[in-house]
């Protein structure tokens, strides 16, 4: 479980974050939705320590997290970021490094590592590209390599920012199932995305925040007739009922 008391956190002396109270549980998927600039990548840098908390605790697993050493936070939380350098390596070294957590001196992986990241590449469908240059594949092939680092951590948390940012629709689908079978297996994973018709339909909890504040959170369904939707990104949300459930889209107002 991931848990948040009053929280308030920034940059540069600027505050982002005010007073944020949450609490993420296992075996759900958890989605925060917000405009631009509402504070959504700052809150999951501000749970790794990226970005300073200026009050507020945080506890990961019953730990707060003040408590814990760099490994010990990366072996209970996996971070995807939005943004990041790709270096000049193999596939199978970049999703290796999410077993560096695990590593004691000296840092050799051990087989039991390579197994972890071979099943993580086969998971999001890339271990055919092991020994490839990242650098040689294209966005939506990197996405997933970074993906799959992520799983290859294997912590109880996993948070995810714009995981499917440049992923075409089949894998943004097949992302999905697999964020969903994580949470099935009794992992926290949270989600920021922009796709609110994805985040209606693949959400167990939405977490809307606005200005950096939380201002709603509940199930899906409790979030579309709130109208907390439309009220902070400006915009229409309808539904249709389909054979596989309901479907949301956006109009303008």
């Amino acid at each position: 479980m991931l848990k948040l008391k009053g929280v308030c956190a920034g940059y540069d002396g600027k505050s982002v974050l005010h007073n944020i109270d949450l609490e993420i549980m296992p075996g759900t998927v958890t989605v925060l939705a917000g405009p631009n600039g509402s504070g959504k990548s700052t809150l999951l840098k501000t749970v790794i320590g990226l970005v300073r908390k200026t009050s507020g605790e945080i506890w990961v697993e019953g730990k707060n997290t003040e408590s814990l050493s760099a490994a010990q936070l990366a072996q209970k939380v996996a971070y995807l970021s939005q943004n990041r350098n790709v270096p000049d390596i193999s596939v199978m070294r970049m999703v290796l490094h999410g077993r560096f957590p695990y590593l004691s001196y000296p840092r050799r992986y051990r087989e039991t590592d390579v197994q972890i990241a071979k099943e993580a590449l086969c998971r999001v469908g890339m271990d055919a590209y092991a020994e490839k240059n990242i650098n040689s594949l294209s966005g939506g092939m990197q996405q997933k390599v970074y993906i799959a680092m992520a799983l290859a951590q294997d912590t109880p948390v996993i948070l995810l920012d714009e995981p499917t940012s440049f992923l075409d629709i089949a894998h943004q689908l097949k992302l999905m199932e697999t964020i969903r079978q994580l949470a099935d297996q009794g992992k926290s994973v949270v989600l920021v995305l922009h796709d609110i018709s994805m985040a209606l339909q693949a959400a167990d909890v939405m977490m809307i925040l606005s200005e950096g504040k939380l201002v709603r959170s509940g199930s899906p369904e409790e979030i579309f007739k709130s109208g907390i939707l439309e009220q902070v990104f400006g915009v229409k949300i309808k539904r249709v009922q389909t054979d596989e459930g309901w479907q949301y889209y956006c109009l303008a107002k």
